[in-house]
């Protein structure tokens, strides 16, 4: 798939490359890589945190500010991606990070279809030319598939430039 090593922000899980999930994905106008999330642990399901809200083309909540996943296997949760922190403008501090809203309500995504909480987790990062380097992404998208149902449905949808 690709030669290309995955951001810094999936440090704490092993990345693997993946195809494109068939999944409303809008458009790909850069050059996009797909990564398949697992634990240390060897385990690939993970129930996702953060603070939902609506998105204007997605029909279910998506993720607003950091994303954390805790392993169903063994409760480890470790954070994949922060607005504040990672992507182009963050690691160029050409925009001052997005204010953060302490009170928003963290809880963990719920499938839409059967209202389960496990997921495998597929990172999709966008760069607008072949990536100089990882961490210089544009495009943050979260996908995931439902261990119940097998739904795909993305649950982060993040321009980063």
């Amino acid at each position: 798939m690709t030669s290309q090593p995955p951001p810094r922000c999936l440090a704490a899980f092993t990345a693997s490359p993946a195809a494109q999930p068939g999944a409303e994905i809008g458009s790909l106008d850069g050059q996009n890589f797909f990564w398949s999330l697992g634990c240390r642990c060897s385990g690939s399901s993970f129930a996702v945190r953060s603070a939902y809200g609506p998105h204007f083309y997605l029909k279910n909540p998506v993720a607003h500010g950091p994303i954390a996943l805790r392993c169903v296997a063994c409760g480890r949760e470790d954070s994949c991606f922060d607005p504040a922190q990672h992507g182009l403008d963050a690691e160029s501090d050409f925009f001052p990070p997005p204010e953060r809203d302490d009170d928003a309500e963290l809880r963990d995504f719920a499938c839409p279809i059967c209202g389960a909480g496990a997921f495998e987790v597929i990172a999709r990062f966008e760069y607008a030319t072949s990536p100089a380097e990882e961490d210089l992404f544009t495009y943050f998208m979260l996908i995931v598939t439902c261990s119940s149902c097998r739904l795909i449905v993305p649950v982060a949808d993040v321009q980063c430039a």
